[in-house]
Order: structure tokens, then C-alpha cells, then sequence
């Protein structure tokens, strides 16, 4: 498969170019399935409390109209979960050594460990949003369309 490339701006403005290719199959899926238990809980928890109030139970819930399901979720609700989630260390691990790992910006590897901490050293922002990206390329987040 052919480089992926896009920009982003980092916290002040400035335009960086990345170019990554997909993971591997192996490899991606381990990761997708770590992403997903990243997000599983506060999602399921998030979508079972909106399916208790409306049904009454849990019984039928292979019945239920789970994209209507997913609009009612307040994200509010699924905030504090999520927040567990980015502060445990776990996620900084998986994040530095394993989701940038063929991604270049500017034409430096990210997998480089001065190359990651000078790109994203008070650049947290550029950090996120990068993350969301490879996801998004790699399909991390099989829930129909993660555009």
C-alpha cells in the first residue's frame, strides 16, 4: 500500500507534513483490539445505561437499534472514564512505541525517540490529533465509518 500523507498544525500554527504507512495485519489488530478495551468500557457502560432507560432491561439487546443507541450517549457521561483511560500509563506506552511507529513528520521517523519528544514537547494538541489520524487510516475503530 502506498504512504499516507497529510498535515497538521502544531501549537503554533505551524504546518507539519507526515507521511505513515498502515500497519501490518498482525500487528494492527493487536493494536485495534488494545484500542478497543481502551474504549470498550466507557462505551458499553455509556450504552447499556441508555438501553436500560429506554427498554426497562438488557434482555433484548440484540434487537435494539444500536446507531440510535450511540446518538443518545451524552459525553459528559463517558468523560471521566475516558480521562481514566489517557492517564494511565499503559496508553502512553502504546501511543509512543507502538500507534506512530511508521509515521514520519517532516520526514524524521516518530519512532526515534529524540524525533518524538521534540515534536511533541509542549505540542500535545499536534500529539492527539495525530493519534486520531492513524486510527482513522488504520481502522482501529471498526464502528461502520470512523471518519
Amino acid at each position: 500500500m502506498s504512504a499516507i500523507k497529510f498535515s497538521l498544525d502544531d501549537s503554533n500554527g505551524e504546518s507539519h507534513n507526515y507521511t505513515m504507512t498502515l500497519h501490518l495485519g498482525g500487528e494492527g489488530s493487536l493494536l485495534a483490539m488494545q484500542i478497543m478495551g481502551f474504549v470498550a468500557e466507557p462505551a458499553i457502560g455509556a450504552m447499556l445505561g441508555l438501553f436500560d432507560r429506554a427498554t426497562g432491561s438488557v434482555t433484548d439487546l440484540l434487537s435494539l437499534d444500536v446507531s440510535a443507541l450511540l446518538d443518545g450517549i451524552d459525553a459528559a457521561s463517558v468523560g471521566p472514564a475516558i480521562a481514566g483511560v489517557l492517564a494511565d500509563p499503559k496508553t502512553h506506552r502504546i501511543v509512543k512505541r507502538d500507534l506512530v511507529k511508521y509515521v514520519h513528520r517532516d520526514g524524521k521517523p516518530l519512532s526515534n525517540d529524540t524525533n518524538f519528544d521534540q515534536a511533541f514537547q509542549g505540542n500535545y494538541a499536534e500529539l492527539f490529533k495525530l493519534c486520531w489520524e492513524v486510527a482513522k487510516s488504520n481502522r482501529f475503530l471498526p464502528l461502520g465509518s470512523t471518519s
